[in-house]
This record gives C-alpha cells, structure tokens and sequence, in this order.
C-alpha cells in the first residue's frame, strides 16, 4: 500500500520552536481521539481522489529546502503504513534535505518508531491522559481511555505507549517531545500527574490548547 498524502501541505513556526518547518498529513489512522479536528477528513481507508502521491511530496521538500529547516510527517497516524515503506520514503527525504525530520505519532507503534528512529530527528508522542495510571477493574477509568481514544479499553494500547514513552527516554533525543491536548474533561490533577511524570522521565513536554470545531 502507498503512503497516500494530503494535497495541502503548512508551513509552521511554532510546531518546532524558532524553525521554519513545513508539515505534511498522510490519510488513515488506528484511533478516533475526542472531537479530532482532522478525523473526518484524514481518517479514511480509502482516501479521496485527490491524494498527494509520494513524489508530489519529495518534489515540495526539494523546491524547498533553502528556507525550512524542519519536514514534520502527521496524520491521521502517518506509522499506519507499512514501516519498509516508511523507511523507503524517509530515506528518500533524507537524500534530499539536510533539515531536521520530525514524525508526529499517537504512540500505538513503538517496533515501528524504533525501526526509523535512525533516520527521524523528533518523534513528537501524545500523550492523552495519565494512561499509565489507568485500572482496567475501573469503570470510570475504562470509560476515560474510550473517550480519549475512541476505542474499546486496552491494555495492549497502554503497553504500546508506555513502550513508545520508553524508547524517547532512551534516545535522549533533543528534538523529541511529549505533548496533550488539554481536553476539557481532563482534570488539574491529570495534568499534574503528566507533569511531573515527563519531568521525572526527563522529557520535554508541552499542554496544547484544544479546539472544539465550530
């Protein structure tokens, strides 16, 4: 299967602090997160007709790498693809661009992450709620992980996160970050709780606003 890319692209100065990157979204993903603004649009098994194909892509990396330092791959969940074709594609990009190349993921594909972490300078890793801390015996917190994730509570999922958070902890990578969404039913004490964990674990965090659409 082909990594099918949206048409439109971003430029952004604030997704990777002081650098010019451009951001591009793959359709597909495995979740279906509280009122995600892109799920309508991005999460398809078949995306539309007019996908970006692959080289569409590298040729918008090559006309501009003179002025964006950074490539930032998103969904969707761009780790849904096959991770040989993933690696195929990101060397390609790292043949052509000397930038930095940051993949945005939801943390659901840890063996994937850690086969291209060679070739990704900043995995950028949600962390959605105090998962870690979640008790499958509990009614409300199986409740919590269904309306963070949109999906049935698993404990494969938060061992698939909780690896994914791992393998940033090891990598001691500079670029990498941790980031949540500040959903409206997450309380001062779960964000308190992801605070001091991230701190404790010596990874670089940020709490981005959410946005309900309208």
């Amino acid at each position: 299967m082909s990594i099918y890319f949206a048409k439109n692209s971003i430029t952004t100065y604030t997704d990777v602090k002081g650098k010019c990157s451009l951001m591009f979204f793959t359709f597909g993903c495995n979740l279906k997160c509280y009122k995600c603004h892109v799920y309508k649009d991005l999460n398809t098994e078949v995306p539309p007709k007019d996908y970006a194909k692959e080289d569409e892509i590298l040729q918008q990396i090559e006309e501009g790498k003179d002025f964006v330092d950074c490539a930032i791959f998103s969904g969707g969940e761009f780790l849904v693809y096959d991770v040989e074709q993933i690696e195929d594609f990101l060397l390609k990009v790292r043949r052509i661009f000397s930038g930095l190349i940051i993949v945005n993921t939801n943390g659901t594909f840890p063996q994937k992450m850690e086969q291209i972490a060679y070739l990704v300078d900043g995995f950028y890793l949600d962390i959605k709620c105090p998962f870690w801390l979640l008790n499958r015996t509990s009614y409300m917190d199986r409740e919590m992980f269904k309306q963070v994730y949109g999906i049935d509570y698993s404990e494969k999922i938060i061992s698939k996160l909780a690896q994914s958070v791992l393998l940033l902890v090891k990598r001691k990578n500079k670029y990498d970050r941790t980031r949540t969404v500040e959903y409206p039913f997450l309380s001062k004490n779960d964000h308190d709780l992801i605070s001091e964990a991230m701190k404790v674990l010596n990874l670089d965090h940020d709490f981005n606003e959410f946005y309900e659409e309208t």
